[in-house]
């Protein structure tokens, strides 16, 4: 987190801005969008920076979160908020993406400690041994990078060998990333195997379908987050329907118990995708804009805030004030203010660059931060 931003923060912490805004959450829902927590040393070797929160900074949020807010699964907050309850303190509720191992051993043992239970959205596939291809994209990468940009497709050959095209967007974790997202599965797995991948790390695992069982036994909330984890916009009518129905199915056959929540992965989704998940029997469906949802918002693109150790720690500690200030909704402001700024700045680019740019030939690196949630 920036100097100024930690600044910032300790003003409006002082100022009254966090009061205020808890108390403008009480009309709503406050859903935080979670995917690893892990560790410190393991955390701080984790290449997906954005997507994952220490333990010991998780620990600190949900101690803070208990002691100015109703914590509650998704599923509850929308029953409550149906019930246009208007509870003293403003209901927050912390979902996970994907189903990582580390749900299971250390989100949930948090969350448990602290008396409050969470949403945990599982991709079936994953848990049937299918990895994510971001863990394993992101691996070959920082190899690559500490092997000093040398590392070919075997790791043995030079980087000359690799097509130039691959080496042009492999030049940042950023643009690497965003331009395997954005190829057909077919044709991303294929770049994957051309530079030798290989398995994710090894840190990266899913969890057990006894692990899912045991979570919703203990009163976590268990969502569907699809079998394979495709960007569901691009995919046709019956691909789009196995994806959802299936996966719901296979979840309430590990669980034994009803499953009414549904996430985008990457957050993608169309009036075609929200159509077919209500046809597919999910009460709601969680999206990645960031917001609150309040009673009478359209329940199948709920809004999430995004948790990252940059926006909510300093220099990795849990900070009160910094993470408060992103849960009621400061920092999206901050963020409105430096985006104005940066396009006052920003001089408009000569025609001909715009024609050759990857973005042009729609290829735009897409932050890491947004890769796939």
């Amino acid at each position: 987190m920036s100097a100024m931003r930690h600044m910032l923060d300790a003003a409006a912490w002082r100022l009254g801005g966090v009061s205020r805004g808890l108390e403008s959450m009480r009309r709503s829902l406050t859903v935080l969008a979670y995917h690893r927590v892990l560790p410190a040393a393991e955390a701080a070797a984790y290449p997906l920076a954005n997507l994952v929160v220490t333990r010991e900074a998780f620990e600190g949020q949900v101690a803070w979160l208990t002691r100015h807010a109703e914590v509650v699964t998704v599923r509850e907050g929308l029953e409550r908020l149906g019930r246009r309850e208007r509870p003293a303190r403003p209901m927050v509720a912390l979902t996970f993406d994907d189903g990582y191992s580390d749900s299971a051993a250390h989100a949930a043992p948090v969350l448990e400690a602290a008396g409050v239970r969470g949403t945990f959205y599982v991709a079936t596939g994953f848990v049937d041994g299918t990895p994510m291809w971001f863990d394993a994209a992101a691996g070959w990468w920082m190899r690559r990078r500490e092997a000093g940009g040398s590392m070919g497709r075997s790791g043995g050959e030079t980087v000359g060998d690799l097509d130039a095209e691959i080496l042009f967007h492999a030049a940042t974790l950023d643009s690497w990333l965003g331009w395997l997202k954005s190829l057909p599965p077919a044709e991303r797995d294929a770049a994957l195997a051309g530079v030798g991948a290989g398995a994710p790390p090894a840190n990266c695992a899913a969890m057990s379908r006894e692990q899912v069982r045991t979570l919703a036994e203990q009163g976590h909330e268990i969502g569907s987050h699809t079998v394979t984890h495709p960007i569901l916009t691009r995919l046709a009518p019956d691909a789009l329907s196995r994806e959802l129905v299936d996966s719901r199915a296979t979840l309430e056959a590990w669980t034994g118990s009803p499953v009414a929540g549904f996430c985008y992965p990457n957050g993608s989704w169309s009036p075609e995708v929200r159509r077919a998940c209500i046809d597919a029997g999910y009460a709601y469906a969680a999206s990645t804009e960031r917001g609150r949802h309040a009673a009478g918002d359209d329940a199948w693109s709920i809004r999430r805030r995004w948790i990252a150790m940059p926006s909510t720690t300093r220099g990795g500690a849990h900070r009160d004030a910094a993470f408060a200030c992103e849960v009621v909704g400061l920092h999206d402001l901050m963020r409105r203010a430096a985006r104005r700024r940066g396009r006052a700045r920003k001089p408009e680019p000569p025609a001909a660059t715009v024609a050759a740019s990857p973005v042009a030939e729609g290829r735009n690196p897409l932050a890491a931060e947004a890769v796939h949630a």
